[in-house]
C-alpha cells in the first residue's frame, strides 16, 4: 500500500512538472516578441518621423555679356619672302660670307669675284669691237656706187616693165577688135544672102511690096558691109603700129635690165653690208656684256633684304658659272605662320581673321591672309588645309622652322546670354540644358552660338538670370525634385566660381557622409537586433530540448 501510494505520488509528480515547463515557454516566447517589437519600433519610427533627402544639384546663373571664340592651334614659322641668289658672273669666288642660319642686313656684301680675268675680257672685247667698226665703214663706202647704180636702173626696168605691159594690153585690144569686126562682117554676108533669096521668092510671086522691102535692106547691108571692110583695114594699121612701139619698148627694157644687172652684182658688197652691221652689233653687244660683268664682278652680291642664310650651295675659292645657285635667303621681317586646318575647322576660319601667336616667351599679332584651295595630307593620314597667318609685329625672336602656338580670333558678340559650357548637354535631339524651377528639374532645349574655354553663348532657350545645372550626375533627370546648391553670379572671377563650387561638393560630401554613417548605424542596429532574436531563439530551442529530454532522463 505504501508503496503504492509512493507509485502514485510520483504519477502525481510527473503529471503537474509538463505544465511548469508549458508556462516557462510561454513567458520567454512574450519576452521576446516584447524585445522584437522595441527593436522594430527602433528602427521604423526614427524613419516616419526623419525627412525625404534630395539630391542635390549645383546651378549656375545665365547672364548677359561679351564673348569671343578662338580656334587654338599651331604650326610653324615661315618667310613669306625667299630668294634663291644666283651668280651673275662666270667667275672665281674671292669672298663668301655666308654661312646657314647667319643673319644678314640689307646691303651686306656677300660674295666678292676675281676681277682680274674680267677685266681682261673686256679689253679683247674692246679691241675686236673697234677692228670691227673699221671693217664696216669700208663696206660702206664700196657698196655706195653699186647702190646708187642699181637704184637707177630698178626706176627705169620698172617704168618700162609698166610701159610694155601697157602697150601690150593695147596690142591685144585692137586685135579684140578686129576679130570683133571679122565676125560682124561674117555677119552681114550671111544676111545679104538670106535677104537676096528671099528677094528672089518675092520676084518670083510678083510680091511687089516684098520686092521693095529686100531690095532696100540689100542696099543697108552692103553699105554696112563697105564701112566694116574701112574699119578692119584702119584697125589693121593700128595694130602695126602699136607692135612697132611694143617692140621698141621691150628693146629699152633688155637694156635697162642688162644695166640693173651689171649694178646688181655690185650689190654683193650691200648684202655684205648688212652681214658686217649685224657683225658689228654683235661685237658691241659682247663689249657691252664684257664691260656689265667687269661691273657686277666689283659690285659683289648683296643682300637685297634683311634675313636669314637658310640654304648654302657654293664656297669660297670655288669658280661658279653665271646662273650657279649660291645661296638661299629668307626674310624674317615678312614671317608666317602656317597651320593645318580641319574640314570643321574651314566652317569658323576666313582670310582677315586677327590671331595672337606666342613664340616662346614672345607673343606677336597676327592675321589670317591666305586658306590654300588643295588639301594636303599630313603624317596620320588625314586630308588638311594649310593657311597662312601674317605675323604683323615681328622682331629678333623669330625663328624660322620652328612651332607656335597660335589662337585664332572666329567670332565675337556683345552683350548676349552665357552659361558655362558644361552646362550644355547634347543628345539625338540636340542641345539642352537643365534648369530648376520649383524645385523640380526641367529640360530646355538649346541653340548655341559661340564658345570659348568656359562660356557659351545661348541664342535661344534659356533667358538671363535662370539657374542652369552645371553638375549632371544619373539621378538627375527631367522631373525630379532636388534641392539647389546657391550659386554665385557666373560674373564673378573664375577663381570666386571655383572656390564656390569646391564648397559646395564638399558640403554635399559631408552631408552624403552622415547619411552614409547614419545608415550603417541602423543597419548594425538592425543587424544586432536580428542576432538578439536569434540568441533568443536559440535559447528557447535549447530550453525546449532539455524540458523535452527530462521526462526521457529521468
Amino acid at each position: 500500500m505504501f508503496k503504492k501510494k509512493k507509485d502514485n505520488d510520483m504519477t502525481e509528480l510527473k503529471e503537474v512538472k509538463p505544465a511548469r515547463k508549458k508556462n516557462k515557454k510561454l513567458i520567454k516566447r512574450i519576452i521576446i516578441a516584447g524585445v522584437i517589437i522595441v527593436i522594430l519600433a527602433l528602427i521604423i519610427l526614427p524613419r516616419l518621423f526623419t525627412p525625404e533627402v534630395l539630391p542635390t544639384v549645383t546651378t549656375q546663373k545665365a547672364y548677359k555679356g561679351d564673348i569671343e571664340q578662338v580656334l587654338s592651334t599651331s604650326g610653324f614659322v615661315e618667310s613669306e619672302e625667299t630668294k634663291i641668289c644666283y651668280s651673275d658672273v662666270s667667275a672665281k669666288i674671292t669672298e663668301f660670307n655666308v654661312e646657314k642660319g647667319s643673319n644678314v642686313h640689307s646691303g651686306d656684301v656677300l660674295v666678292a669675284f676675281d676681277e682680274q680675268a674680267l677685266e681682261n675680257a673686256y679689253k679683247q672685247q674692246e679691241l675686236q669691237n673697234n677692228a670691227s667698226k673699221a671693217e664696216y665703214a669700208q663696206v660702206l663706202a664700196d657698196a655706195s656706187e653699186n647702190a646708187t647704180k642699181y637704184q637707177n636702173s630698178s626706176t627705169d626696168v620698172s617704168v618700162l616693165e609698166q610701159q610694155v605691159e601697157d602697150q601690150q594690153n593695147s596690142v591685144e585690144s585692137i586685135q579684140v577688135s578686129i576679130n570683133d569686126e571679122a565676125n560682124y562682117l561674117t555677119n552681114l554676108n550671111s544676111d545679104l544672102a538670106a535677104i537676096q533669096a528671099s528677094l528672089e521668092e518675092a520676084t518670083t510671086a510678083n510680091n511687089t511690096s516684098k520686092v521693095e522691102k529686100y531690095t532696100k535692106k540689100i542696099k543697108e547691108i552692103k553699105k554696112k558691109i563697105k564701112n566694116s571692110n574701112d574699119y578692119t583695114t584702119d584697125l589693121n594699121n593700128q595694130l602695126i603700129s602699136a607692135q612697132n612701139e611694143l617692140s621698141e619698148l621691150q628693146s629699152n627694157l633688155s637694156e635697162q635690165k642688162s644695166i640693173k644687172s651689171t649694178s646688181e652684182a655690185g650689190l654683193l658688197s650691200g648684202n655684205e653690208k648688212t652681214q658686217k652691221s649685224a657683225t658689228t652689233q654683235v661685237t658691241s653687244l659682247t663689249l657691252e656684256q664684257a664691260q656689265a660683268n667687269l661691273e657686277k664682278a666689283k659690285a659683289g652680291i648683296t643682300a637685297e633684304f634683311n634675313g636669314i642664310i637658310t640654304d648654302v650651295q657654293a664656297a669660297q675659292g670655288a669658280t661658279v658659272a653665271e646662273g650657279t645657285a649660291l645661296f638661299t635667303i629668307a626674310s624674317n621681317e615678312d614671317v608666317k605662320l602656317t597651320v593645318a586646318l580641319t574640314k570643321y575647322d574651314l566652317e569658323d576660319v576666313k582670310e582677315g581673321q586677327t590671331a595672337t601667336i606666342t613664340l616662346g616667351a614672345s607673343t606677336y599679332t597676327g592675321t589670317v591672309t591666305k586658306i590654300s584651295r588643295v588639301a594636303t595630307t599630313n603624317s596620320a593620314g588625314a586630308a588638311v588645309i594649310n593657311a597662312d597667318i601674317h605675323i604683323d609685329n615681328p622682331d629678333d625672336n623669330i625663328y624660322l622652322g620652328v612651332e607656335a602656338k597660335v589662337k585664332i580670333s572666329v567670332g565675337s558678340a556683345s552683350n548676349v546670354v552665357l552659361v558655362p559650357v558644361e552646362c550644355i548637354n547634347t543628345d539625338k535631339d540636340g542641345s539642352f540644358c537643365y534648369v530648376v524651377e520649383n524645385g523640380t528639374v526641367v529640360r530646355k532645349n538649346v541653340t548655341t552660338g559661340l564658345s570659348s574655354d568656359e562660356y557659351i553663348e545661348v541664342k535661344e532657350g534659356i533667358a538671363e538670370g535662370e539657374e542652369v545645372i552645371s553638375e549632371i550626375t544619373t539621378n538627375i533627370v527631367e522631373g525630379a525634385k532636388v534641392t539647389v546648391i546657391p550659386s554665385q553670379d557666373i560674373s564673378v572671377t573664375d577663381t570666386t566660381t571655383s572656390d564656390t563650387t569646391e564648397n559646395a561638393t564638399e558640403e554635399s560630401t559631408e552631408k552624403t557622409s552622415e547619411e552614409t554613417t547614419e545608415n550603417e548605424t541602423e543597419e548594425t542596429t538592425t543587424a544586432s537586433d536580428q542576432d538578439i532574436t536569434a540568441d533568443s531563439k536559440d535559447t528557447q530551442n535549447s530550453e525546449d530540448n532539455t524540458n523535452s529530454d527530462e521526462p526521457v532522463q529521468e
